[in-house]
């Protein structure tokens, strides 16, 4: 017998998986997947890919040799959960597979869009147009984290029906399901070296960013040093002492034209070696 419910309302299987699970269930201490005498226990979050970092559905899955029950937490959850879930597939092992193949329907040529928005990201960084690429990368990063969290808690689901302990799985039904872990493991690789591509950016945005305030700092200390001169001429002037040249008539306009001069060769000088 399949069924699928509500959490609040798994006392309803205690005539079908015994008192004593539906007891440890509700404590919940669970693992991805372990064993309960002869009955499996899956436990697993399942995430919008579209909007990872959004409150995630949380699903429990009892099996025993002739059961299995999908224990959904909240309505919401339960809506996906009957979008995927065939009353008219009455073999266990074809309905986990039914199950798990339409959750990870799209997640493919989801995943695709997530590498083409960081393509685009690192474009527009190279072309540096304007954006905040800090909080564009952090937001891009904690979806790939979560992305990498929910592959691999269902890898762990898959591992252990994989070993298949207390022989709930045949042969062929286990090769089903395998096609499942192989996909899997596709995307959580996948994920793994989005995270890396995005970790790479992320470094060329930082050597960006210090390449910019070198050449502010370039600039600074170009403009310091062609007024630097210029205030030695000030200070030097400005002593309150008697100098032969202040009687000059042409001492005026000598100074203006050292003054000139300097910052002009100094323009010249920085220009020919290429400082700004």
């Amino acid at each position: 017998m399949q069924t699928l419910t509500l959490m609040e309302d798994i006392d309803s299987l205690k005539t079908t998986f015994g008192e004593d699970l539906i007891e440890y269930v509700k404590g919940g201490q669970l693992n991805r997947f372990e064993l309960f005498g002869e009955n499996n226990i899956m436990y697993f979050k399942v995430y919008n890919i579209t909007q990872p970092l959004s409150k995630p559905f949380k699903f429990i899955i009892l099996q025993s040799r002739e059961d299995l029950s999908i224990l959904c937490h909240g309505k919401r959850a339960k809506e996906l959960m009957t979008d995927c879930y065939s009353p008219r597939i009455t073999d266990n092992e074809k309905q986990l597979y039914n199950i798990f193949s339409l959750l990870l329907k799209n997640d493919g040529d989801n995943l695709e869009s997530l590498e083409e928005h960081i393509i685009k990201t690192e474009d527009n960084l190279v072309e540096r147009v304007k954006m905040d690429y800090q909080r564009e990368i952090v937001g891009i990063r904690k979806s790939l984290m979560v992305l990498k969290k929910y592959y691999y808690q269902l890898l762990r689901v898959f591992e252990g029906i994989s070993e298949n302990e207390n022989q709930l799985f045949s042969s062929s039904g286990l090769a089903l399901l395998h096609i499942i872990e192989k996909r899997l493991d596709r995307l959580h690789g996948n994920t793994m070296n989005m995270r890396e591509y995005v970790s790479q950016l992320h470094e060329a945005y930082l050597a960006d960013m210090d390449l910019e305030q070198n050449s502010i700092m370039k600039v600074f200390t170009v403009v310091s040093t062609i007024f630097l001169p210029l205030g030695l001429i000030t200070g030097w002037y400005g002593m309150n002492l008697k100098m032969p040249e202040t009687q000059w008539v042409m001492g005026y306009p000598f100074v203006i034209v050292i003054t000139i001069f300097v910052v002009v060769g100094c323009l010249y000088y920085f220009r020919r070696k290429k400082w700004f």
